[in-house]
């Protein structure tokens, strides 16, 4: 199909100033230092990489990782939103967009230049304090849980931003409620970001005028067998939800995923793609990576992968079940196509199966619910660091969308075997997909052509390709995209280092699939949880604080075990007003000097604290 491509470039004059410089934040809770930027780029520093591996070792293993959109209007005009690096422009900005015209200012856009981060355990200990009325001083409720947001802004925003939990379901964001942060993982950051606060100087294009909702976590357990405890503590995890903000509907859509790996020593890399596991990953080419550079990993060099654990992209509707290939043990099938049997629990083969419907690697086929289908990774595409014709870095809009399409720089097909770009050749949707593919989806169900080595099917290493710089584009598509719709999609990075005797590859896909099934069963360990024997162990029942409220003076009973045992008196601000010593079961403090108001007492001895608010009339 001819598509029109409008340039952009003659507005740049109009908002230059618009944007300060884009906030960044780090997830680092377990063995993975990730760093994200609010404004579509992720895992990469001002000059270098951002994914530290393991945390401390000034070893990365990526470089940098974006999402890219692309869709044609109703008058074949093309719409792209894409960044790779953001060192020669910025197709996306902070904050979110109004609902009727995806436009925004930039004080809105600069008032979301941030990423909100929050532990479990600190939205635990808020919920523990403000269920059992320990919210007052010395506590502090977390920045990020007293300004979370929930809501956007006045001036025909959505309501609805970052999700929380609404204590008395009032639709309204309120800590003094109960409310308080919904987040994945034991710690999130979380930030909105869209592609139409300002011109395309990255790539040019048309903006869709998308609004994207981005949470980046990872879980943290030092608890679990030494094998689980690896997988889950070298994985992070990342979740689009893209709404169209515009009135446009967009017809052959494709959301991709770029990454560019730089596994340690980034000159020596291969990548591939596994269709099985939805994954595209980058390993190092030789035995060793790099030749002793402190970025290198050197012997046993890890792998790392970039895994679609989920979809909520829908294939068009047929008005049918479409069946899974799939069987109850996991084996996949090329023939026989199965159904979900809510009778006896389990996936029954009703008859022949279609394995290019998208079921190998898609999401609720076979599950008895009409028209539900979504899909996975419907194409792969490598680049090479450089200026080439055919395979290296997009330059304009109808070369990112080429790619989003599963075809070169030029605009030729991906062909099967070697290097991809034979012309002409058997036309295939994914580039190095091993072994994985023996339904022959890739390739239309066209039986693979032959390739240097059959045990490791057509991949770099089967091919004798000479390693480099590889960077990745898996997309998916093509679909409509409707005004006011939203969709999404949710990735895992699996990182797997194993011994020389092992094959590392072996190990990333064994560590891809326990996390799957982590996913998929919603049984992710996780051991980070608020301790409340932590809380106050001096419970306010022994202690009696009378009267309450009080104008001239306050009593404190208690049973002092400890001779040490002092008090502290605090205002709201946290200013010490006085202090001193309780040696009496029973004390009366003089509060003739304070202001009518509101106090804290706190009550500490060697082993003990407790904080007990009270009131001061006139």
């Amino acid at each position: 199909m001819k598509y029109l491509y409008i340039s952009v470039i003659l507005m740049v004059s109009l908002s230059t100033n618009a944007q300060t410089q884009m906030a960044k934040d780090t997830l680092a809770i377990n063995n993975v230092k990730a760093i994200n930027w609010v404004s579509n780029k992720m895992f990469r520093g001002a000059t270098d990489s951002g994914y530290e591996v393991p945390v401390g070792s000034g070893k990365h293993s990526l470089f940098s990782h974006s999402l890219w959109i692309g869709g044609l209007d109703d008058n074949d005009s093309l719409h792209l939103s894409a960044h790779r690096y953001l060192m020669t422009g910025q197709d996306f900005y902070p904050g979110p967009l109004t609902l009727n015209y995806g436009s925004t200012t930039s004080d809105v856009s600069n008032s979301f230049n941030r990423l909100w981060k929050l532990k479990k355990t600190e939205v635990e200990e808020f919920q523990y304090r403000w269920s059992n009325g320990l919210l007052g001083f010395p506590y502090v409720i977390p920045e990020a849980i007293t300004n979370w947001p929930a809501h956007g802004p006045a001036g025909g925003y959505s309501a609805d931003l970052a999700p929380f939990f609404d204590f008395n379901n009032d639709g309204s964001y309120n800590i003094i409620d109960g409310d308080f942060p919904l987040i994945k993982g034991d710690e999130m950051l979380w930030w909105v970001f869209n592609d139409n606060t300002n011109v395309h100087t990255e790539t040019g294009g048309n903006p869709l005028k998308l609004e994207i909702h981005c949470s980046a976590y990872a879980y943290n357990c030092d608890t679990l067998t030494s094998s689980d405890n690896l997988v889950l503590n070298n994985t992070t995890f990342l979740e689009y939800k893209i709404y169209n903000r515009s009135s446009a509907n967009y017809h052959n859509t494709f959301l991709g995923l770029f990454t560019d790996g730089d596994l340690g020593y980034g000159n020596d890399d291969f990548i591939g793609f596994n269709l099985k596991n939805n994954s595209y990953f980058f390993y190092n080419g030789y035995a060793t990576d790099g030749s002793g550079q402190p970025s290198a990993y050197g012997t046993n060099p890890p792998a790392i992968s970039v895994t679609l654990l989920n979809s909520a992209i829908r294939k068009q509707a047929n008005g049918i079940d479409d069946l899974t290939s799939w069987d109850n043990n996991g084996n996949l099938s090329c023939t026989n196509g199965y159904r979900y049997d809510s009778v006896s629990g389990q996936y029954q083969n009703v008859g022949a199966g279609d394995v290019l419907n998208g079921n190998i690697n898609g999401f609720n086929y076979g599950d008895g619910i009409i028209d539900n289908e979504c899909m996975g990774f419907t194409r792969f595409m490598y680049l090479n660091n450089g200026s080439c014709n055919d395979a290296c870095d997009p330059i304009t809009p109808p070369q990112y969308y080429n790619y989003l399409q599963g075809k070169w720089k030029n605009g030729n097909l991906l062909t099967y075997g070697l290097h991809g770009l034979t012309n002409p050749g058997t036309t295939a949707r994914f580039a190095f997909p091993g072994i994985s593919d023996p339904c022959n989806y890739g390739t239309g169900g066209i039986i693979h052509p032959p390739v240097i080595t059959p045990s490791l099917g057509w991949s770099e290493k089967g091919e004798n390709r000479i390693p480099n710089d590889r960077r990745g584009v898996a997309s998916i598509g093509p679909f409509d995209l409707y005004s006011g719709q939203e969709i999404s999609v949710e990735l895992a990075f699996v990182w797997s280092r194993t011994t020389p005797e092992a094959n590392v590859l072996d190990k990333l896909n064994q560590d891809i699939e326990t996390i799957r099934q982590w996913y998929k069963t919603n049984s992710f360990p996780s051991c980070e949880h608020y301790n409340s024997i932590n809380a106050p162990l001096l419970a306010t029942g022994e202690i009696k604080l009378f009267p309450n409220p009080t104008q001239k003076s306050i009593t404190i009973q208690g049973s002092w075990a400890d001779k040490e045992t002092k008090f502290q008196i605090f205002d709201l601000r946290g200013v010490q007003l006085c202090s001193g010593s309780l040696v009496l079961n029973s004390e009366d403090i003089n509060l003739s000097y304070l202001q009518a108001g509101v106090y804290f007492i706190k009550i500490t001895n060697s082993k003990t604290t407790s904080t007990i608010k009270f009131i001061k009339n006139n």
